[in-house]
């Protein structure tokens, strides 16, 4: 336990650091402890948002990692991560619509 939050905490501390993130994301996977899903699933969030397809290129070509059975529960948990996390970073688009003629309002 002690290995998985000093890997965080490092990761955190220096965020573009993808090996430090691979290195937390491998320790908390090995590591049993309460709430062990919900802490990974924050550290694959993190790691993401800071670092991308990077961060999962360097997680699939960590040894620790290659050897996990095709479409383990680990695989399809950073795969469920990752697909909401880049829904939530798509851009948002705000339209004004005029109550009486339905045409849009521009913004400027």
């Amino acid at each position: 336990m002690k290995a998985c939050i000093s890997f965080t905490m490092a990761a955190l501390l220096f965020p573009l650091d993808i090996e430090a993130w691979v290195n937390a994301t491998g320790r908390c996977l090995v590591t049993n402890f309460t709430h062990q899903e919900s802490f990974i699933i924050n550290i694959i969030n993190c790691a993401y948002h800071y670092n991308n397809e990077e961060y999962v290129n360097a997680l699939l070509n960590n040894p620790n990692f290659q050897n996990l059975p095709a479409n383990s529960p680990f695989e399809q948990l950073i795969d469920s991560v990752i697909a909401i996390s880049r829904h939530n970073n798509e851009e948002k688009e705000i339209r004004i619509f005029d109550d009486l003629s339905g045409d849009e309002i521009p913004i400027s």
